[in-house]
């Protein structure tokens, strides 16, 4: 056997000891590949020999027809664990559907949902106040005079002014407050909601 092919057999061999303590399925796939790798050092090597014998092609035929069933019969072994393990990764799958659609999971997600609507609702209020403030802001520089204009008299904006700036400012602190209240009734709605449960995906 050349010293590369016996070398990557060793290592394959190896594997297959290792994977057997986690995995049985993953150490039978190493196993089939160890000894796929063994059969082909094997072949390579009688078919080294072929070229030392006068009928040359009718040695590699033999050689061939001989490798055939192997590697058929292996290839056979290989797809029978994987199907194996393509079943197996289908019941974990809906044993994890099942876990998720358990009552204990549901009430979690429920709670969820609330924690995130009362802090997208503390986002609102948040904003909802700065953006008070700003106006707030805005109506006091409106009703101050400019400082030329303060140099030049003492004249206060008179009453007329004020009222009308006042009830422009309370005008929008109402939108703004019609604006919150629909907020709040709509994520009301939507935490009263109950969840959508998916149906288990077919084995």
């Amino acid at each position: 056997m050349k010293p590369r092919l016996f070398f990557c057999a060793l290592l394959a061999l190896a594997g297959a000891a290792w994977a057997q303590e986690s995995d049985p399925l993953q150490a039978e796939l190493d196993r089939i590949q160890a000894e796929r790798a063994r059969q082909e050092a094997y072949f390579a090597e009688q078919e080294a020999a072929c070229y030392q014998r006068f009928a040359v092609n009718d040695c590699l035929r033999r050689v061939k027809a001989s490798r055939r069933p192997v590697m058929e019969d292996l290839r056979r072994q290989e797809v029978a664990v994987q199907d194996e393990r393509r079943r197996l990764r289908g019941i974990e799958q809906l044993q994890r559907l099942e876990e998720k659609s358990s009552p204990a999971a549901l009430q979690e997600a429920a709670q969820k949902r609330e924690e995130a609507a009362r802090a997208y609702q503390e986002r609102l209020e948040r904003a909802e106040q700065k953006q008070a403030d700003k106006l707030q802001a805005e109506q006091d520089r409106l009703a101050e005079p400019p400082r030329a204009e303060r140099d030049k008299t003492s004249d206060r904006p008179t009453a007329e002014t004020r009222s009308a700036d006042r009830r422009e400012f309370e005008e929008k602190q109402r939108q703004a407050e019609d604006n919150r209240a629909r907020r709040n009734k709509a994520l009301a709605d939507k935490a009263a909601k109950p969840p959508v449960r998916s149906l288990p995906t077919p084995p």
